[in-house]
């Protein structure tokens, strides 16, 4: 058996198995160590921590795994037949009608409170990860965006710390997935 973080309470042990459940039914585990990869980056990139009002790292009923920022996604791996990667993208990011041959799905979110009308993002999802030209920083670009739209999210009491620990520390990860995708 696994060794849990002594720092989990009974709710972050719950939480555990139901990421363990979670991953196991979106992909393989080399499609969740992509996500998680991503995830960190982002992390890394916004200078975000567990504790930030922000964010919300949750495990919904669906078969899905989403990061938001205040009131929308900006990450996330789903399952909705075969698994996608989905990004948030500006609106106005100029290969977004290249993007759209290379999609499996495109949603564009709806306006928020002092958003101009063409201004909400859209989020994209990928069958695999996308190989267009500075793809990564434009996601970047709308995930610092939808960063800085709000204080708080109104979602984070769906905040799950032990998504946010899979994503960050290696060895927690290493646990999750040996569990979800055992050898």
């Amino acid at each position: 058996m696994f060794k849990l973080p002594t720092s989990f309470t009974t709710a972050d042990h719950e939480a555990h198995y139901r990421l363990v459940q979670r991953l196991s039914l979106l992909g393989s585990r080399a499609w969740v160590e992509q996500y998680f990869d991503l995830a960190q980056a982002m992390l890394d990139y916004l200078n975000l921590d567990c504790n930030d009002p922000r964010l919300v790292m949750s495990i919904p009923k669906s078969l899905k795994l989403p990061i938001t920022l205040n009131h929308r996604y900006v990450l996330g791996i789903f399952r909705p037949g075969e698994p996608t990667l989905g990004f948030v993208l500006d609106y106005n990011y100029s290969h977004l009608a290249e993007v759209r041959l290379k999609a499996s799905y495109i949603y564009n979110f709806g306006r928020l409170r002092g958003e101009e009308i063409l201004s909400p993002p859209c989020f994209v999802d990928f069958d695999r990860l996308p190989e267009l030209e500075g793809f990564k920083q434009e996601w970047q670009n709308a995930v610092l965006l939808e960063l800085n739209r709000r204080k708080s999210s109104s979602y984070r009491c769906y905040h799950e710390s032990v998504v946010y620990e899979a994503v960050t520390n290696t060895d927690y990860r290493k646990i999750v997935l040996d569990e979800a995708f055992p050898p």
